[in-house]
């Protein structure tokens, strides 16, 4: 009889302890792009992400990721508003040869009275190291409203800025994301 206690108590916590490690559901995802320009500014916007998996636990701290994940921009789904922009926008990135924006968020930490996301971003080839503040709000019963942004100079990644009436727009992109997560 104690052994079949002992079984189904460690079945139990095994079960927990998988549940707890599997993959949280992404509910909402965004990621908006900023640049200044002396004529005006330009927003980017691209909901049409994908992503492995995203591991998120809930703790008396705070919430934990468990496992790096990265994310894929597709360039083709960059939208300003603005056709002739966005090509120009997607031919700065390296479109046609490269498709897409990739970053990987190897770590998050709990930074004061919010957190650092820690990972690496590549652009047309180039892999810088990065580093993003977030917010982590709690919406709903074990859903959380995960919302960051970073800056990312076009010159450390090689890329022209992008000019209109002869004007070229400042050395950097804000990049804001939101994501909608139900951690599990």
């Amino acid at each position: 009889m104690i052994h079949w206690i002992r079984f189904i108590s460690l079945s139990f916590f095994s079960m927990s302890f998988v549940f707890s490690l599997s993959a949280s559901e992404v509910l909402q995802k965004e990621i908006s792009f900023f640049v200044d320009h002396p004529a005006t500014d330009v927003v980017g916007i691209c909901g049409d992400i994908t992503h492995s998996p995203i591991q998120i636990k809930s703790t008396l701290k705070g919430y934990v990721l468990t496992k790096p994940f990265s994310v894929e921009v597709p360039l083709s789904q960059i939208k300003s508003g603005d056709n002739g922009r966005d090509d120009h926008i997607r031919q700065i990135l390296g479109a046609p040869e490269i498709s897409s924006v990739e970053a990987t968020i190897d770590s998050v930490t709990l930074s004061g009275t919010g957190y650092s996301a820690q990972g690496k971003l590549k652009i047309k080839g180039v892999v810088k190291e990065f580093q993003a503040a977030l917010s982590v709000t709690p919406q709903d019963k074990d859903v959380i409203q995960v919302q960051g942004k970073t800056t990312v100079l076009f010159s450390d990644y090689s890329l022209e800025n992008p000019s209109l009436l002869f004007w070229k727009a400042k050395d950097q992109i804000e990049v804001r994301f939101l994501f909608l997560i139900r951690a599990k």
